[in-house]
This record gives C-alpha cells, sequence and structure tokens, in this order.
C-alpha cells in the first residue's frame, strides 16, 4: 500500500500456502520493487512488486527471526534462531550459513552491503549481542560486548543504542574483550521508564513516573524533541461505567472489581455536561429511584446525597455481625427506595455469605436471612419483589464460579427454587428490568487441533427463567448482556469489534454492527436508548501512558458521540464531542489541544480552549434520547445489514518444530552408534559427547549432529571429513573441544568454524591448512588451546597472537 494516498500498489495472495497465516516476516526495502515474507517454519519467498512475479523460494530450517535484503538486491539475509542464511538472490542457493552466540533478533547490511551486523539476546545474558561480519566471506569482524537494543552502520562506526536510553558510536577497529559473567553490566526494565527504538533508529522515551514523553534523533547528538502530554492522550484513567439514573441524567463510572487502589471514579451530570462528584475506588452503585441519592460500595455501603454530596447513611461490617466475613457484592434499590437489597460472602476462604435487606428508614438491618455455606454473589428481585434470586459460588478458591442459582421466598427467607451447575461454574449477570429473567454464562475450552496453538475460550449466555429456572429463549454468544429500558432489547458483543441487538419476543437477533467498545463488562444502555456507554477499544495494560475513557457510541450508528476522561494522579478531567464542543476542569481544559496535521506542534491557546468549551452542547450530545413516538425495535429493523470485519484473534497454523523430540533423539542415537560412535547423554541436553574418530561419516550423518542435543565433546579425527561438511560442523553452538586431525580439510573448510563461538580446544594437525586459514579463527573469545601441523611458521599468525594473546599454540 502507498502510504502516502493509501492506494494498494499489489495484492499477494499467502492463502495458497501452508501456514500463511504464520507470516512472521513481512519486509519491503525502502526504493526497491522487492517484497519478501516468510510462511511457517518452512519457506521464505520474494516477490516482485511490480509484476507480482514470484522471484525465489527458499527453504528455510526453522522460524525467521529477522529478515533483510542487501543494498544491491544481490542477498538476502535472514536469521533463524542463532543460525544466520545468507541468500543469492540471482542463484537461488545458500551462499552462507553461520553460527550467532545469540538468537537472531535483528539483521542490517551497510551501505554498500560489503557488511552485516546481528543483534540479539544470547542464550546466557552475558554473551556478546552485537556481531559484525564480512558479506563476502560471512567472517566475524567485530564482536561488541555491550546489552543493545538496536544498531546500525554509520559510516565507519557502528551505532549502539542501549535499554537505559544512551547511544554510542563504536569505531570498527575498536576490539574489546568480553567481561567474566560476574562483572558483566545488567539493567532493569521498568514499566515506568521505558525505552523504544523505531525501524530509522530514533528513540521514544516515556517515563510514567514524571509524565514526560520524548523523542531523540539517532547520533549522540542529534537533538530532542519533547512530545505534549497535557492531552487526553497521556495518564487517563480507567473507568468503566458503573449506572445510569432512571431518567438518563447522571451517570456514575469506577473501576472493575478488581481495579488498584485510588483508581478514579465519578458521578457525571450529563444534563449540564459536566463532573459533578469526583471519587475514588467505587466499583458498584445504583441510583435511587427519585434520583436524589446514590448507593456507591467500595469497601463499605453508603448512601450520598447528590445535592449535597453528603453521605447520609453507610453500612459497615463490624464484629459480631453474622455477615462480618466476607464482602458486600451487591446492592439494589427496592421500587420504592425504602430499602436495599444486599448479598454478601466471602468467595476466598469458603466462610459462606447471605442476604441482607437494609432498612433505610431506621437504618439498621431488617432481615438477615438465606444464610449460606456459600457466598452469595450477587442477589435480585423479581418484578413485584416477592422473591430474591441468588447466585452461590463455593468460595475457596477466589475464582467466584457460580455453581447454584437459587430462588427464595423475599418474606420467608424460604427456598423455592435451586438450580445447580457443573464444577467449573458459570458467571451470572443481572435481572432484567422486566424482572423475570436472568441471565447466566458458561465457557468452554475449546483445545485447537495443533497444540502449538493452545486453547481458545468459547463464551455462551443464557436466558434462565427466575419462575422455574429454565431457558426459554435461545442462547446468545458472549459473556455480557445489556438491556434497554423496558427490557425488550438485549444487547450482547459476540466478538471482539460487533455489536448485535436481540429481540426478547421474537427470540432472535434484529441487527448487527462495528463497534470500538470493549467486550468485556461495563457495556450499558443510556435510558434515552439512543447511546449506549462503555470502554472503547481492548482492555489496556495499566502503564498511566495510553489513553483510557468512558466512550458514548451511537445505538443506531456506531458513531462514538463522545468520551469522558478522567486522570491519574488529580481531579482534572475533560469530555469530548463528536461536534468537537468540549468542557473539563481547568486542568482538563488545558489538555485540550490544537494539532498542525503531520507535525509534532500543539497549541495551547487559551481562546482556542475557550471557543470549544461548550457545556451546553456537549450535554445535549450525552442526553440523547429516542423520540417518544418511535420504536426502537423499529428503527433497527429499518438499517441495512453490513459486512463486518472480524476483529476476533485467529488461531494461527503454527506447525510444530518436530512431532517427537523423544523418539528424533533416539533415532539419531541409534544412527551414530550404527555408525560406530561412543556417545554421551544428559537427560535435559540430549547427547553431549560424540566420538567418530576413525569412522568413516556420510552428510546426512553430519546433518543429524545439529539436533542430538548440546554437543560439547566433538571428535571427528581421520574420519575423512570435507570442507563441504563442515558447514554443518560450523553451525554447532556448544562445542568446546574437537578434532578434526588426519582429515582431508583446507582453508575453506576452516572457515566454515570462525564462528563456533563455544570452541576452547581445537586439534586440526595433519591437515592442509595454512597459517592464513589459522589467522580465520582470532575472533573465537574462548579459544585456549590450538594444536597446528608441525610445518605452520608460527611467525605468521600475527594476527591471531595479537587478538588471542593468551591462546597456547601446539605444534605436531
Amino acid at each position: 500500500m502507498n502510504k502516502q494516498n493509501g492506494e494498494v500498489i499489489r495484492d499477494i495472495d499467502l492463502t495458497r500456502y501452508k501456514y500463511s497465516n504464520y507470516s512472521n516476516i513481512l519486509l519491503i526495502n525502502n526504493g526497491q520493487p522487492v517484497f519478501v515474507a516468510s510462511c511457517g517454519p518452512e519457506t521464505i519467498r520474494v516477490w516482485n512488486l511490480e509484476t507480482g512475479e514470484t522471484l525465489n523460494e527458499f527453504p528455510t530450517e526453522g522460524e525467521i527471526s529477522a529478515a533483510k535484503l542487501s543494498p544491491d538486491q544481490q542477498f538476502l539475509l535472514a536469521g533463524s534462531g542463532n543460525i544466520g542464511i545468507l541468500w543469492n538472490l540471482k542463484t537461488g542457493k545458500v551462499q552462507q550459513r553461520f553460527c550467532s552466540p545469540i538468537r537472531i533478533r535483528t539483521v542490517e547490511f551497510n551501505d554498500d552491503g560489503s557488511r552485516f551486523l546481528t543483534i540479539g539476546s544470547g542464550e546466557f545474558w552475558y554473551t556478546p549481542r552485537v556481531i559484525v561480519w564480512e558479506t563476502a566471506t560471512v567472517f566475524p569482524l567485530l564482536s561488541i560486548p555491550r546489552t543493545a537494543l538496536d544498531a546500525d552502520f554509520v559510516n565507519d562506526e557502528i551505532l549502539l543504542n542501549y535499554p537505559q536510553g544512551k547511544v554510542e558510536l563504536w569505531p570498527l577497529d575498536r576490539h574489546e574483550k568480553a567481561p567474566p559473567k560476574e562483572k558483566w553490566p545488567t539493567y532493569q526494565s521498568s514499566t515506568d521508564n521505558r525505552w523504544w527504538v523505531t525501524r530509522n533508529h530514533w528513540r521514544l522515551h516515556v517515563d510514567s513516573t514524571q509524565k514526560t514523553i520524548s523523542l531523540h534523533g539517532p547520533l549522540p547528538d542529534s537533538p530532542t524533541i519533547e512530545i505534549p502530554t497535557q492531552t487526553s492522550l497521556f495518564a487517563a484513567a480507567y473507568h468503566l461505567p458503573l449506572a445510569f439514573s432512571p431518567s438518563g441524567r447522571w451517570l456514575l463510572t469506577g473501576k472493575s472489581g478488581w481495579g488498584n487502589p485510588g483508581q478514579p471514579s465519578a458521578i457525571w451530570d450529563l444534563k449540564l455536561g459536566e463532573l459533578k462528584y469526583h471519587l475514588k475506588n467505587i466499583d458498584y452503585g445504583s441510583f435511587h429511584p427519585t434520583e436524589d441519592k446514590v448507593l456507591l460500595r467500595d469497601n463499605e455501603l453508603r448512601i450520598m446525597d447528590l445535592t449535597s454530596g453528603e453521605v447520609l447513611q453507610s453500612l459497615q461490617r463490624e464484629k459480631g455481625d453474622s455477615y462480618f466475613e466476607g464482602a458486600f457484592t451487591s446492592a439494589q434499590f427496592s421500587k420504592a427506595g425504602k430499602h436495599v437489597l444486599i448479598s454478601v460472602g466471602d468467595w476466598y476462604d469458603g466462610n459462606g455469605g447471605g442476604i441482607l435487606i437494609w432498612n433505610l428508614q431506621t437504618g439498621k438491618i431488617e432481615r438477615d436471612y438465606a444464610r449460606s455455606s456459600k457466598a452469595v454473589i450477587y442477589a435480585g428481585w423479581n418484578s413485584d419483589e416477592s422473591k430474591i434470586v441468588a447466585a452461590l459460588t463455593p468460595g475457596n478458591d477466589g475464582s467466584a464460579g457460580i455453581d447454584e442459582i437459587r430462588v427464595i421466598d423475599a418474606r420467608t427467607g424460604g427456598s423455592l427454587q435451586t438450580r445447580m451447575f457443573p464444577d467449573s461454574g458459570i458467571g451470572v449477570g443481572g435481572v432484567n428490568p422486566s424482572g423475570n429473567l436472568i441471565t447466566a454464562t458458561s465457557y468452554k475450552l475449546i483445545r485447537n487441533k495443533l497444540p502449538a496453538n493452545g486453547s481458545t475460550m468459547q463464551y455462551t449466555t443464557s436466558l434462565l427463567a427466575i419462575d422455574d429456572l429454565e431457558q426459554h429463549r435461545a442462547d446468545l454468544p458472549g459473556q455480557h448482556l445489556f438491556w434497554n429500558r423496558n427490557g425488550s432489547i438485549a444487547g450482547y458483543i459476540p466478538s471482539r469489534g460487533k455489536l448485535s441487538f436481540f429481540d426478547l419476543e421474537e427470540n432472535e437477533t434484529l441487527y448487527s454492527r462495528a463497534t470500538s467498545l470493549s467486550k468485556w463488562p461495563g457495556v450499558l444502555f443510556h435510558p434515552g436508548q439512543l447511546l449506549i456507554a462503555g470502554s472503547p477499544g481492548p482492555p489496556r495494560q495499566s502503564v498511566e501512558t495510553v489513553s483510557d475513557s468512558v466512550g458514548f457510541e451511537q445505538t443506531l450508528t456506531g458513531d462514538l458521540e463522545a468520551e469522558l476522561f478522567l486522570f491519574y494522579g488529580s481531579d482534572d478531567w475533560l469530555i469530548k464531542t463528536k461536534s468537537g464542543f468540549v468542557n473539563g476542569s481547568p486542568g482538563g481544559l488545558r489538555r485540550a489541544t490544537s494539532r498542525v496535521p503531520g507535525t509534532l506542534q500543539v497549541s495551547y491557546g487559551a481562546d482556542f480552549t475557550d471557543s470549544i468549551t461548550r457545556p451546553q452542547a456537549v450535554g445535549k450530545a450525552l442526553t440523547q434520547s429516542l423520540a417518544d413516538d418511535l420504536n426502537l425495535k423499529a428503527e433497527l429493523r429499518k438499517l441495512p445489514q453490513h459486512d463486518i470485519p472480524n476483529l476476533a484473534p485467529t488461531s494461527k497454523a503454527k506447525p510444530q518444530k518436530y512431532d517427537d523430540p523423544t523418539k528424533r533423539l533416539k533415532e539419531i542415537s541409534e544412527q551414530l552408534k550404527a555408525a560406530g560412535a561412543k556417545i554421551k547423554q544428559a537427560q535435559f541436553s540430549g547427547i553431549t559427547y560424540v566420538h567418530l574418530e576413525g569412522h568413516p561419516v556420510t552428510d546426512d550423518l553430519i546433518k543429524q549432529l545439529r539436533w542430538a542435543g548440546n554437543i560439547d565433546r566433538l571428535y571427528l579425527a581421520e574420519t575423512g571429513i570435507t570442507d563441504q561438511q563442515l558447514d554443518e560442523i560450523g553451525i554447532l553452538k556448544d562445542v568446546k573441544r574437537m578434532s578434526l586431525w588426519g582429515n582431508p580439510i583446507t582453508d575453506a573448510g576452516l572457515s566454515e568454524l570462525t564462528a563456533m563461538w563455544s570452541l576452547e580446544v581445537l586439534d586440526i594437525h595433519d591437515t592442509r591448512i595454512t597459517a592464513a586459514g589459522l589467522n580465520q579463527l582470532r575472533m573465537l573469545p574462548d579459544l585456549k588451546t590450538l594444536i597446528i601441523p608441525a610445518n605452520i611458521n608460527v611467525n605468521e599468525l600475527a594476527p591471531l597472537k595479537t587478538q588471542r594473546p593468551d591462546l597456547e599454540l601446539l605444534l605436531r
């Protein structure tokens, strides 16, 4: 796609390839008409973007973690685990394979393609992280013993980006020995202070503690750009809609049941378009039928006057009370507003629960009945308040899974009806506005055919009649229903990005449309029926650097009509509407900024803020109502159905690397023994010792060594191994001691061993190697002893001895 105008340049169909939905590398080089994609662990493909023609298909040896095209389009470089592969795009063949001391995460070419570098995290945290290689020979030129997030070539230097945000230019002729394990520098990553590096090597710094964001150029002397954070896009608190008042004038927002202490909550006067009261830690509430009071729950229950903000009454648990153990799990006013129905329970320690009736005129508990050994998670009245339906959990593991729904007589407390559910439990929503149904959500763990794909949770919600606790409506996908004012229509989100409306009378889904609201609990119909409140977007991580809000969507169109913002660490608030008008506290209004499109220039002008601050327009947007002569069901039926993009994550056909590793190891062991090898095995490391000296080897046998385990002793003297076969030996990352004497190998074969980073002792006497070949081993960091032919002139080994002054040379 052309990112300037959005036009599609080329459409390449990947679905015809195996594992096409597991494409973990999609690569386009700037200014080059080439597209690269890897599909699973088997193939990497190259296309010509101008013609759509497939240029090359290369078999891979595992999942590709990084890839890059050389500037002249002659080579494709890719990393798979700690193995690097350089393909020749013109011949379609592997130019060279090499072993990196680290798992390759990033690869980069220099400007003329004569060198490349690899970056990654090592198997051992103290191994070098950046290696510079010569492209023509794939010889390691430089090992930089630093932990780097990112690196790139800048002329004849390497630009290093460190995790703490510092940068350094490292000359190509600067060689340092890696420090010992105990002295290797470490760092602590923190969600409060993070650095990211962009593809063009700029650095983005987010400091959540100081509430700053800055963008730093790639070089040490590059300018720093401070990005404005006093906007609604920074440190906006996560809060959910909890309850509307009957007329829709008031809205309570707060945290989910597991929010952090100090989580902002609020009561909003939607008619006036403003925040009325700023609260903390409210996770449940209900408005009085007369709308002059509100019931709030945090660690206690309290009733607050909406006019004055004063707490009129509160209910606390005291030792000696029968309901002392556990928490208040739900609470709601009676229709007359004189009583509150309360459920209590302890769903962690299994101390039981019960149901209470709180008399607001006396301020005392009027009824304490239906005591149970189980915790009561929810209690609600039926339509005439003669019955109470309760959801119970065993309450011994904190999961709060409901295994029983019970209907009791509100007058006597006697049980009228009970229905049990499987041990894993279900979820229960509230009673519908008509007072005759309760929602019950079950879940099923769907295991994917391929074990590598894990499992998927499938939720189904049923509507149970309170009279007999039987299902009389169709099952609905999803786990949360919300009702319109009279209970004739239930909204639900069956999958991410899709909202549906269910007709209770016709027992069918009326209409579905796209939505930006999260599918998790916290979605409510506004009593006016033209708006739906929820949390826009998927649930976010709480790092205080993203924008969270309560959003209002148009019921019929799905347009995001308005957003309500609270902010961490202050009492600031802001309301933004689709029309561009806002209202907020002084601090909140300072976050209403204007920006020049395509730039970071932000205006805080008071004149601009004043011109868009319209409380009356905001209030009008938040209290839209369906006209009295219109019917929501009829309006939904008029809407045309549209295709809705499926935003739910799809299972990837991710294959197993091999079917049975134990079986494979056994087969390799038998193959080695049949060839005359002596081997040793460890329980968790596979084969660690292979002695094949004096026995001929085949290409297939040598290839199997890569999958045999962590071989650290490998003896291949007098086996007839050739230069070509050493290509398979050079990628064995764990070998420490190796013998190759008595074989027809030359300097060309020795070049395959230049990246055996663990090698300590190598015996290559009685071979055809020269001093020039031996000098290629100078970059091996752990090489201690080298046994070489007696005819070698040690004076010609100056490059090797300069780089490895402690190396022991034994002529034989």
